[in-house]
């Protein structure tokens, strides 16, 4: 037999599957601080001019978590934290 033929079953699988849909998704959200040079500045000022005399009156715990808490203070006062939320459409999956 020389002749080639193309009487033969042909066979072709493909695998589906469902696209994702990112339009039902809630947007991804986080929180974040504007920190910059005028605001570590700033808060470097604050912690200088603390009078953490106070100290000296508590024990290793409580002053730890006083200062821990003062810190904390004063990065809500200068460098509050903000939502970001940003749309799955808007986010980049495959650069």
């Amino acid at each position: 037999m020389t002749d080639i033929c193309n009487h033969l079953p042909a066979f072709c699988f493909i695998s589906y599957k469902k696209p994702y849909s990112r339009t039902n998704q809630k947007p991804l959200t986080f929180k974040k601080r504007d920190i910059n040079d005028n605001t570590i500045n700033l808060i470097s000022s604050a912690i200088q001019h603390t009078n953490w005399d106070y100290l000296d009156n508590l024990t290793v715990n409580e002053s730890f978590e006083s200062v821990i808490e003062n810190l904390k203070d004063t990065l809500d006062n200068y460098a509050p934290l903000k939502k970001v939320s940003i749309l799955h459409t808007s986010i980049i999956r495959n650069p």
